[in-house]
């Protein structure tokens, strides 16, 4: 399964981080209900700052099949070897993304919590 970035809200203060989990189903017979907020709708940025991303979850089959992203599933029927990945919001921005801190733009490159594509696009960022 590819690992993606979780993508925080571009801002002078730059929204919360997310976090993913994988979770492998042992037994056969297990089931999952969730009921994920902010599934549908993003995070919002403040004061000029972008938004963040949604809350989800994916069902990876063990036979290939992707179900989702979805928020909200009841009962959902698990195998051995199936595999859910959870994956929750990132935080709105605040203020105007060019304005953000060079040292923090930096910090973040660094840190692996946004993309030199990313610090380009969203924050005009010229080194490297």
């Amino acid at each position: 399964m590819k690992k993606g970035k979780l993508c925080a809200g571009a801002g002078e203060f730059r929204g919360g981080l997310g976090v993913r989990r994988v979770y492998t189903i042992n037994h056969d017979g297990q089931k999952v209900s969730v009921n994920l907020g902010r599934h549908q709708f993003s995070p919002f940025g403040l004061n000029g700052g972008q938004e963040g991303s949604h809350n989800y979850l994916i069902i990876h089959k063990q036979d290939g099949m992707k179900v989702g992203p979805i928020g909200v599933p009841a009962n959902y029927e698990l195998q051995k070897g199936d595999q859910i990945e959870l994956v929750t919001a990132t935080g709105g921005g605040y203020g105007n993304p060019k304005e953000r801190n060079i040292d923090a733009i930096e910090s973040d490159l660094l840190n692996e919590y946004i993309s030199l594509e990313m610090a380009h696009k969203h924050y005009r960022y010229k080194n490297a």
